[in-house]
């Protein structure tokens, strides 16, 4: 029988497993912005309110965020169907999102993942 070092293994599986996720989802990213497949799902569909909601601040009409049918509208045309998810954050989140518009959606989307997991390992490192 052979003998196998369960903690070298488990500790090769904690570094490589995660890693291997973020690489497949890193490239689903780029095939879908590559190719803009159009009948696969947006990504990243809980950070498209944000990037609306951002754009239309940046467009001069944060009111509209809080106006639920003119914000599913501009939801749809960035989603490419419905998606009615309603703004419940308070005014001052929108000057904090603000910037997120300033790059294309795939683009924020990228950005804002990159940023949020790398604080995340900050975290988890300590």
């Amino acid at each position: 029988m052979i003998a196998v070092d369960r903690d070298w293994l488990w500790s090769k599986a904690i570094t490589i497993i995660p890693k291997a996720i973020i690489a497949v989802y890193v490239l689903n990213l780029l095939v879908k912005l590559v190719f803009r497949l159009p009948q696969v799902p947006l990504e990243g569909n809980d950070f498209v309110d944000f990037w609306v909601a951002s754009s239309l601040t940046l467009a001069g009409e944060p009111a509209t965020v809080y106006h639920a049918p003119q914000f599913y509208a501009a939801l749809a045309k960035v989603a490419g169907q419905q998606y009615p998810a309603p703004w419940f954050y308070p005014p001052t989140c929108l000057l904090l999102i603000a910037p997120l518009a300033l790059l294309p959606y795939y683009a924020s989307l990228a950005t804002w993942l990159t940023a949020t997991f790398g604080g995340y390992l900050l975290v988890v490192r300590r």
